[in-house]
């Protein structure tokens, strides 16, 4: 019974530690998008930033418990999160849109498998 309960301790710290990982990369490139936003658009981008991550904390929040959602979640999270960093100050908006969109459906697929795999008999 020890053994098993040190097991899963140590899984949950790794959970907590790639939720807290992806969620803090996450926050550093929304953040860089709201910096390179031109001052016209900057209530508009920060509009769609605080969108992106609710967004993300759901995603994440939904495969908080689960270690094969939690890797697929948090990866493409770390991936998007990268991916904005890098861009373009001009290009950051943009690439935020659009991978965090498809990091969004990546989460996601994982968590509603489960209901599509539901038998309405």
């Amino acid at each position: 019974m020890e053994a098993s309960q040190a097991i899963n301790k140590a899984l949950e710290a790794l959970m907590d530690k790639r939720l807290t990982e992806a969620s803090q990369a996450n926050n550093k490139a929304l953040d860089a998008v709201v910096v390179a936003a031109p001052p016209a658009k900057k209530s508009e981008i920060e509009h769609a930033m605080w969108k992106q991550r609710m967004f993300a904390f759901a995603a994440l929040g939904m495969a908080e418990g689960d270690e094969k959602k939690l890797a697929t979640a948090s990866l493409a999270y770390k991936n998007v999160a990268n991916a904005v960093l890098t861009a373009a100050p001009a290009e950051k908006f943009k690439v935020m849109e659009e991978s965090f969109k498809v990091a969004a459906r990546q989460a996601t697929t994982k968590s509603f498998e489960f209901f599509l795999n539901i038998s309405m008999e």
